[in-house]
């Protein structure tokens, strides 16, 4: 209601701008020029559900096979019910000097089409998607010898910025344009509207900011050194240090659903790489679309 309100963003305005469709064609058509790429689109008919598509993506320059995309966007019950990246098999060079290709897997759950209404993504799916398909173009354009150091499989540190840098496009004016197409008209989002949408880039980004904060510090004292760590302990210490004017609730045990703890650790503080936004805008600049 505020952002609707103050921001003059409606976001049932904003979805009519991105069918699922269209928008894969902008996002494909932006790195294929960025990194001189071709991805063909392949017909799927062999996978665990009808609705994966897969696509494939080549070397522009020399035609070189690089890997395969597999997108599974809808949800369906007992699916992961989030938003992930998953590296089915990493791109290596093997012992004969030959480059192996990707097979990545993009994972998200959106809204499916109706009878009147094609697939339409919110504002934060797009974002969610510029994202994991950023982890997928990570592990794409990576060669190296060892499978447990290809793609993703970075320092955790890094392993966010190529992700974050590629989401942050999402704010360049001429990336929008390219990227949405009402689902009626086929127009792309007007000016008007795209001004209102870049207003709410900072929207609510104290309470982010703080959140992520109280996050990274939490994941850093839980794996720390020392022993007989109490995590509900620590989890109230740092509430109460961070958020003095809440209130916090006993009863809260948000380190059992905090999903990271088991994949980031004490590294979950690589999502701050967000707070450097210069840096991953600045590569916008050159993308001469």
């Amino acid at each position: 209601m505020y952002k609707k309100q103050y921001l003059a963003v409606d976001e049932n305005l904003i979805l009519e701008y991105f069918p699922m469709e269209c928008t894969i064609k902008g996002l494909l058509a932006i790195y294929e020029k960025f990194f001189q790429l071709r991805f063909e689109q392949i017909p799927a008919t062999s996978f665990w559900h009808q609705d994966v598509q897969l696509i494939a993506a080549y070397n522009a320059l020399d035609g070189v096979l690089l890997g395969y995309l597999l997108l599974d966007f809808y949800p369906r019950p007992n699916k992961y019910n989030h938003a992930c990246h998953v590296t089915m098999v990493p791109a290596i060079i093997d012992e004969h000097g030959k480059s192996l290709p990707e097979v990545s897997l993009v994972i998200a759950n959106f809204l499916k089409s109706t009878t009147d209404k094609p697939s339409l993504l919110k504002g934060n799916d797009v974002c969610t998607f510029f994202h994991e398909f950023g982890h997928a173009i990570h592990g794409l354009l990576g060669r190296t010898r060892l499978a447990s150091q290809s793609g993703t499989s970075v320092k955790r540190d890094f392993v966010e910025m190529p992700s974050q840098m590629l989401e942050e496009w999402l704010w360049d004016t001429e990336v929008l344009k390219m990227i949405s197409s009402h689902y009626k008209t086929g127009e792309p989002l007007p000016d008007a509207l795209i001004r209102n949408i870049k207003k709410r880039k900072h929207f609510d980004s104290g309470d982010w900011t703080q959140r992520q904060i109280y996050l990274a510090l939490f994941a850093l004292a839980l794996f720390g050194p020392g022993a007989d760590k109490n995590p509900h302990a620590l989890q109230e210490h740092y509430y109460r240090t961070l958020c003095p004017h809440v209130l916090f609730w006993p009863e809260d045990r948000m380190y059992a659903s905090f999903g990271h703890l088991t994949g980031y650790a004490s590294r979950y503080y690589g999502y701050g790489r967000r707070f450097l936004p210069s840096i991953c805008s600045a590569t916008s600049r050159s993308i001469d679309c």
